[in-house]
Order: structure tokens, then sequence, then C-alpha cells
């Protein structure tokens, strides 16, 4: 069911899923929405009530058109915020790249706010690569680098076609793994919202994740966290997920040989039952 909670003077959309004893909070990452956590969130719905928000700039949330909005620190206190008035703590903490991101910040900023923590390769350290990496080139150029960058968005925002070959480089096997049904029901869904993204808000977000590092202070998040990481990410390195289970002193990471930048939507089985099993704080 959607919902509608003012945080800041913000609108900020967000789906409530199930009916569980324990909460959950799901954070998307950058150019996504909380259609990308849907299989997730109700897969976990018998043990947990699972809150999925929209980012700021994103989905049904309000979509500022000030940079500053789309720092990772006020996403935080954004998600912060919304367990806090929706007084859900601690809860069960799930982030994908940027929004990884976000999910630890707040767990070092807020501890009392998290149960655990689970992530889906995250940004550590701001590097990027693929078309991230080609965004911050464009970005750079002076005068230019602004139009460049929103002509280059305006391909996959075109059609569904366009959308769902973008949606090629996060995945290890490709072109195959398009044609499974979860996945073209995976891009159906999501494609909407990305389509109704303005441009300012992928390059704020994209600006505001690849500036920031969580390095200085990861190591003092104690949560029981689990990292979750495709080794064939083309678009954030895999070693940042590397970096974050050797440098919280409660973390531990499991690979997917075969899966790209977002494991959950290539293998949602094998995902969520890593996610039911850590939540129950077994180890496998």
């Amino acid at each position: 069911m959607s919902h509608i909670i003012k945080i800041q003077g913000y609108s900020i959309a967000y789906n409530k899923i199930g009916n569980g004893p324990r909460n959950a909070v799901l954070v998307h990452g950058w150019g996504s929405s909380k259609a990308w956590w849907q299989t997730m969130a109700e897969g976990l719905a018998q043990t947990h009530t699972c809150y999925v928000p929209d980012l700021l700039g994103f989905g049904g949330s309000t979509k500022p058109a000030q940079k500053e909005t789309f720092h990772i620190e006020h996403q935080t206190e954004i998600m912060a915020n919304l367990i806090r008035q929706l007084a859900l703590a601690p809860v069960y903490l799930i982030g994908h790249s940027m929004g990884g991101m976000i999910s630890v910040t707040l767990a070092y900023r807020y501890p009392e706010l998290v149960e655990r923590l689970a992530v889906f390769n995250l940004v550590v350290t701001g590097r990027c690569n693929s078309f991230f990496r080609l965004g911050q080139i464009a970005l750079a150029i002076p005068l230019l680098g602004r139009p460049l960058y929103a002509a280059g968005q305006s391909v996959p925002k075109s059609t569904l076609t366009t959308y769902t070959r973008s949606l090629k480089m996060m995945l290890a096997h490709q072109p195959a793994a398009l044609k499974r049904p979860e996945i073209q029901e995976f891009i159906t869904r999501a494609y909407p919202d990305f389509k109704n993204t303005p441009t300012r808000s992928l390059e704020f977000a994209l600006r505001a994740f690849t500036t920031f590092d969580l390095r200085p202070f990861m190591d003092r998040v104690k949560h029981p966290t689990l990292v979750i990481c495709g080794l064939a990410d083309k678009q954030i390195p895999p070693e940042d997920s590397q970096i974050l289970a050797n440098g919280l002193p409660n973390a531990r990471l499991e690979c997917f040989e075969s899966a790209g930048h977002s494991p959950f939507m290539e293998y949602p089985e094998r995902c969520l039952g890593l996610l039911q099993h850590f939540a129950n704080g077994k180890s496998e």
C-alpha cells in the first residue's frame, strides 16, 4: 500500500508491505525507486513489515531543484526522520548501491535506529565505472557538460525498449537474462519511475555519491551487517564491498560470481534467502 509522509517540508512516498512483527526499511539506489525492492519486500513480509521509501528526488517523492538536498548526509537525515516519525526503530535496514551508502551512514549517525544492516553492491569510496563514470566525464566539460549529460539520460527514458537495453550493463549475463520473466516484470515495474525522474535528480545524486566516502567512519558501525556483492558489477567496483566487509567489526561478505550490480534482480530467490536467514541471526 502506498503512503505519503511529510518530512522537513518534503513529501516522501513509501510502500508498506506485509504485517510481520519486526520492521524493515529498504533504501533504493541511484536512478531507481521503491519499485526495485518489491520482490524482496514481499518475500520478507511474513516476518517483517517492510517500509520501502522513494528517496528525495525519485519516484513519488518531492523532486527538488537544489543540489544540496541530494547530499548523502541530507538523504540520511530524511531516512532517519522517516524511521522516527513512523516509530519503526530498531529496523532491519537494507540498501542498494547509493542506498547502501545512505544506510551505512544512517547506522553510524543514529545507531539506536538500526537493528542490523544488509547492503547490495554499495558505494563506499565514491569510485564508479561504466555509465556513472561517463556521466562524471560529461559533467566536467565546461558549459556543455550538463546539456550533454541530459542528452545521454534522455535515451533510456525515451521508451521501454531503450530502458531495457540500458539495463544490460547491470547484468552479468546479457542479453539472455533479459528474457527471463522475472526480469521482464522487474523492468516493466521500474521503468515508469525512471521515465519520470528529472535529469537534475540523476545529476545531483551522481555528484552526491561520488563525492562521499564511508571509510573515515565505517569502522564505528557495530551492527551485524551482511554485505552482498555481485562480482561482475560494471558500475561500482566490487572492491568497495570488500572494503566495507573488512572495515566493519561485525560484517560478513557473500559474493555472487555471476551477478552484476543488482544481484537481487538476477538471483531473487537466493538473495531473499540470505536476507531471511540473516534477519534471524543465522550465518547461512
